[in-house]
């Protein structure tokens, strides 16, 4: 039987530099060595890291496709935790699982953030990714750090007075 790609992805060698792997129950994380320590606790009591960020009591709620929450990381930092989900037609259907196919979306998220980053494309950092495998599928989360001021893509591109 041959390995999943979730199972062999991302080797630590394949690893943005300053990041780090790590195996926490059943989830595959990759972050950043401050991060590591908040990520296993979070899993470790509410088993991923999206629970605990909606169950934090300083966490706060943002609306859109779906929620995502706003919560401290380590030190001074917040972070905005982001469960994966699917857009699109089969969304009720495939909600947030996806196929064990290809290298998971959390890492290619990752990895992207990373490399515009490199390219000086103002871009937030992604603290830590998590999947957690189940099957023939897995869900997944991203951590990135909060940006309170930041506008996303579609609010720059579909705001009424950026045309007029």
């Amino acid at each position: 039987m041959s390995e999943s790609p979730i199972s062999r992805a991302p080797s630590a060698s394949a690893l943005p530099p300053g990041y780090r792997r790590a195996r926490i129950g059943r989830a595959i994380v990759v972050a950043e060595p401050a991060a590591l320590p908040f990520v296993e606790a979070a899993i470790a009591e509410f088993g991923t890291v999206y629970d605990h960020a909606a169950c934090h009591p300083e966490s706060e709620a943002i609306e859109g496709r779906s929620t995502v929450f706003v919560v401290p990381g380590p030190g001074t930092e917040r972070w905005l935790v982001r469960r994966l989900t699917h857009g699109g037609l089969l969304a009720p259907l495939t909600r947030d699982r996806f196929l064990r196919f290809g290298r998971p979306r959390p890492f290619n998220e990752l990895w992207l953030s990373h490399r515009f980053r490199e390219l000086k494309i103002a871009t937030p950092r992604v603290v830590a990714a998590a999947v957690y495998p189940s099957g023939p599928v897995y869900r997944g989360e991203v951590a990135r750090e909060y940006i309170a001021e930041g506008d996303d893509l579609a609010a720059c591109l579909f705001a009424n007075d950026r045309f007029t």
